[in-house]
């Protein structure tokens, strides 16, 4: 009941959003303020983990050795920062297409690039190699879309192409080595271990895949509706009554099938999975009827759609601050591109 009640209120009031809001400009000021939190969360949590500091600089203990910022799981961190990597990337796209040359770094787009670098830099620094490889997916989106607009703006204009194309590739490489250089520690921790898992007996997911092939096997017992929400942790030990070696991975505990969507399938079965992906995929429909040219709403539904991803090999979902920003940031791009081809449509009654 407390599961049931907190993830319906996250929505219930994230889907405000598609209804509320009249304009797009209010949508923006809710992407800048979550963006914002999340920035100076990854700054909170970047200080914190270059000084080897604990939980709040010492203050409290982590029961996780693989924190951080306020977050007790680097991969729930992870996830989160992904959801607001991609609103602050269409940010810059915004202010990038409002203000053109010499300006342009006189604007808010100079702070937004910032923002989106020191955001990006906490991946590796807080040591989750999903959320890197989510924040590479996401930076070589971003940069490839900005070669192809200085290219077609250049070739429009008939000027040559390669002194901006030079300028921003070299930059892509001065802020990778210099986010190389700041997480080095965690980039070389995490390849050492790594590298020793892989040179073990076991695969790098092996723990995991035995986990998934277990949580599959109870979900079939009970494919239609499942064995109810939140049920996984106690309905799991019909599949293992007890943990097998206390100093293996994933069997001391089973309160979570570190798979969101084979978790929700054991839960609430085939049935409550669908539903679920209609609670998504109904108001996406419904918005976005075209190809949407915006920013901002893409590059916000394009963290979404990692996370969604993520979520089959990870939980993020059981993170209450990173549930409550999906639906917020889902909803608020859906109503921000049905706003934009709202207008886009009235466009040419308007100036005709």
């Amino acid at each position: 009941l407390h599961e049931l009640w907190f993830c319906a209120s996250a929505y219930l009031a994230a889907f405000n959003l598609l209804l509320v809001p009249r304009g797009r400009r209010f949508l923006r000021i809710l992407f800048i303020t979550g963006a914002v939190s999340c920035l100076l969360l990854a700054i909170f949590g970047t200080l914190q983990k270059l000084t080897a500091h604990d939980l709040y600089f010492g203050a409290a203990h982590s029961p996780n050795k693989r924190f951080f910022a306020t977050f007790i799981y680097n991969n729930h961190w992870g996830a989160f920062m992904i959801l607001w990597l991609g609103v602050a990337a269409g940010l810059v796209f915004r202010h990038a297409s409002r203000v053109q040359g010499r300006d342009l770094w006189h604007s808010p787009f100079a702070a937004t690039v910032l923002a989106l670098l020191l955001i990006a830099a906490s991946a590796p620094v807080s040591a989750s190699r999903a959320a890197t490889a989510m924040a590479l997916i996401v930076l070589t989106v971003a940069v490839t879309h900005g070669l192809w607009r200085i290219m077609a703006a250049r070739r429009s204009a008939q000027r040559s192409i390669w002194p901006p194309v030079t300028a921003l590739l070299l930059f892509v490489v001065i802020a990778g080595a210099a986010v190389t250089w700041i997480a080095q520690r965690s980039i070389s921790d995490r390849y050492l271990e790594t590298r020793q898992v892989l040179t073990g007996e076991k695969s790098l997911l092996g723990g995991r895949i035995d986990l998934y092939r277990d949580t599959w096997t109870l979900a079939m017992q009970q494919p239609v509706f499942g064995w109810g929400l939140e049920s996984y942790g106690t309905a799991f030990y019909l599949i293992r009554p007890r943990p097998l070696q206390p100093n293996r991975q994933y069997e001391n505990s089973y309160t979570e099938a570190h798979s969101d969507w084979l978790q929700s399938v054991a839960e609430t079965g085939f049935v409550g999975t669908s539903l679920v992906l209609l609670m998504g995929l109904a108001p996406l429909l419904t918005s976005v009827r075209r190809l949407p040219r915006n920013p901002v709403g893409v590059y916000a539904l394009l963290g979404c759609g990692l996370v969604l991803a993520y979520a089959w090999i990870e939980f993020p979902f059981a993170n209450g601050a990173l549930l409550i920003s999906f639906w917020i940031i889902f909803f608020a791009a859906c109503r921000h591109i049905r706003l934009d081809n709202t207008v886009k449509t009235l466009s040419p009654s308007v100036h005709g």
